[in-house]
């Protein structure tokens, strides 16, 4: 078998750490490799030196500069490159090769990857089955394309180094025996969320005599250097913090090993990692540790360790964010830390707990023997059938400036839906600036098939209404049901599936919502009734029954209560249609499922003056004695 990996910025981090076992997991193996490297650094030398071909294309690749090197691969492996995704997929079926890819998180940036290349891609290795549950439960992918492998190390070599005098490697440091010395092994880059890792160590009380020893630094890349240089900044800014953190730069394997056997206790501070491999390494050492309640490392620390519940973040702009933890959860790491320093008994017993169960579970044999059945086995997805009997959707999409990642995103989602019927995707474009409108324009000609047609059209009245805009959309639909989709959410690729089976056996429904799912700066998921009446609506205590995103509509009914029309104020649009609705005798139904994924921003536009007013009227208007 030829097997070509692929692998971004080659330099140092888990990622990287993983890489590079895999290429030598299929070149120990007597698989014919090739690495196409985006960068050179610290693994691309050591993939080298280990006497597997390697080669540096960049980060972003043209298919003509790869091409010639993925000619009669079986298997092409992508490790964490991204950037190079557009031109191998494009390669796919002219060279015939199965794309596989590994995945360590399901954050936002990695999510849109997988929706958008789903269609080409043939298996995926996920290194926690939270991952898993994550895209085949939400986003109905394939789940016979998925195989949980988990990360492991190399628990030999990390015994190897523990025979080193912990005395003398506490002494380099100028480390006392008095110190409780806390350890990161990281990079030195935004996501660690360093500087947070800071102010917790800056808070503990003095008594505890801490301190933190961070092995690492930055890798090559601009923002970390950047990052690099603003924590070395904050530290001299401040007297304690000067005294009590060393960092010893990028160092190899062997010696973190040997360098981690200072520690006292392990820390780790990332808002969004999947298992960080440090925290593998630092277990098997017999170090107890410290660390966020994110991806899979409560499933791996609880009862080996001390997990600290904080809210994931998925989003980059939360990931990034600084300060990234907020004061509430630093305090969680300041009491836990200081708990276990009085309790040297409790550290011991995690500690070894933590290190029998990376020798039993997490050795690099185990992962070894999966990682080739993975490469030999994974089946190639079968297409779904379109059937002309299903009633014809129209999706609408109005959209106004909107973000370019996530207009892709939400397109992506409407497009990759698994309805075996007929669909259309109605782009509604309203005021957007020049800039933008090119861009939604280009996304719309370059998104656009025989199967799934993408209508763009764009409204140059600046003077409607949003709600007129809507009825613009409502002419162009040529479907008997329309869906309303935002242009910043995400739909699960069953949503059009489900609304149009429920309304199909349910004829007298004619208006149909289902739930949603929070995410960005609020984490929520709704609870809509079931079926809502006139009376109901009038009764309830709020104005909110039913979800705009992803509710499904008969075009007919629609059009026999007037569209969404002109509501005066031009405010509230869709619960004055949905009052039009109740009004004119129409139930509106609620399914139970979670099939929209609805973006939710740190500042949300204000209500403007005589809002609520509006809908004290619309809701007055439904009681059936006026």
């Amino acid at each position: 078998m030829k097997i070509a990996f692929l692998i971004g910025t080659n330099d140092i981090g888990g990622a990287e750490f993983v890489s590079y076992h895999h290429v030598l997991m299929a070149y120990r193996n007597g698989l014919d490799v090739i690495v196409l490297s985006g960068t050179t650094g610290k693994f691309y030398d050591l993939i080298k030196a280990a006497g597997v071909r390697i080669v540096v294309v960049g980060l972003c690749p043209e298919s003509k500069i790869i091409e010639p090197f993925l000619i009669g691969c079986d298997v092409v492996f992508n490790c964490n490159a991204g950037g190079m995704m557009p031109a191998v997929t494009s390669l796919k079926q002219k060279l015939g090769f199965r794309y596989l890819t590994i995945l360590h998180t399901q954050i936002d940036h990695i999510y849109a990857q997988v929706l958008k290349y789903d269609q080409f891609t043939d298996g995926y290795y996920a290194i926690h089955q939270k991952i898993v549950d994550s895209f085949t439960s939400w986003d109905g992918i394939d789940a016979r394309k998925f195989m949980v492998i988990p990360n492991c190390v190399d628990v030999d070599l990390i015994d190897k180094a523990s025979h080193i005098n912990r005395s003398s490697i506490r002494k380099s440091f100028g480390f006392t025996s008095q110190d409780f010395v806390i350890g990161m092994i990281t990079r030195v880059a935004q996501d660690k969320n360093i500087l947070d890792a800071l102010k917790i160590i800056r808070q503990l009380p003095i008594t505890l005599n801490a301190k933190l020893l961070i092995v690492g630094g930055p890798s090559e890349n601009i923002q970390s250097q950047n990052y690099f240089k603003k924590v070395n900044t904050y530290i001299q800014g401040d007297i304690r913090l000067r005294k009590i953190i060393k960092i010893t730069g990028n160092l190899e394997m062997e010696k973190v090993y040997q360098t981690m056997q200072a520690f006292d206790l392990g820390l780790n501070c990332s808002p969004s990692e999947g298992l960080p491999i440090a925290l593998l390494e630092m277990m098997a050492a017999g170090i107890c540790c410290v660390m966020p309640g994110v991806g899979d490392i409560p499933g791996v620390l609880t009862s080996r360790g001390i997990v600290i519940s904080i809210r994931q973040r998925y989003e980059a702009r939360e990931i990034f964010a600084d300060p990234c933890y907020t004061q509430q959860e630093i305090h969680l790491f300041v009491t836990a830390i200081s708990s276990l320093y009085k309790n040297t008994t409790n550290i011991k017993q995690l500690a070894n707990a933590a290190r029998k169960f990376i020798c039993q579970n997490r050795s690099l044999k185990y992962q070894e023997i999966e990682f080739l059945k993975f490469l030999n086995g994974t089946p190639n997805p079968q297409p779904a059938t379109r059937n002309a009997d299903f009633q014809k959707v129209s999706v609408l999409m109005p959209t106004r400036d909107p973000n370019e990642e996530w207009i892709e995103l939400a397109i992506d989602s409407v497009l990759k839906q698994n309805y075996a019927g007929e669909m259309e995707l109605v782009i509604v474009n309203h005021d957007s600036r020049l800039s933008k409108s090119s861009i939604i324009k280009k996304l719309a000609e370059q998104k656009t098939n025989p199967e799934r047609p993408v209508i763009y059209h764009e409204v140059d009245n600046d003077t409607l209404q949003f709600s007129e805009v809507l009825d613009v959309g409502v002419s162009l639909c040529s479907g008997e049901i329309i869906v309303r989709m935002d242009h910043d959410d995400i739909a699960n690729t069953r949503l059009i599936t489900t609304l149009v089976n429920f309304m199909f056996e349910n004829p007298q429904i004619s208006v149909c919502g289902v739930q949603l799912q929070f995410f960005g700066a609020k984490q929520l998921i709704t609870h809509h009734p079931e079926r809502v009446t006139r009376q109901l609506a009038a009764n309830m205590p709020n104005h909110w029954f039913v979800n705009h995103p992803g509710v499904a509509m008969r075009k007919a009914a629609l059009l026999k209560v007037g569209g969404y029309g002109y509501t005066k104020q031009g405010w509230a649009e869709d619960y004055h249609l949905w009052c039009k609705f109740l009004k004119a005798g129409y139930i509106i139904a609620n399914l139970p499922d979670v099939l929209i994924r609805y973006r939710v921003y740190e500042k949300e536009g204000r209500r403007p003056e005589g809002y609520h007013e509006f809908l004290a009227r619309e809701k007055k208007e439904l009681k059936i004695d006026n």
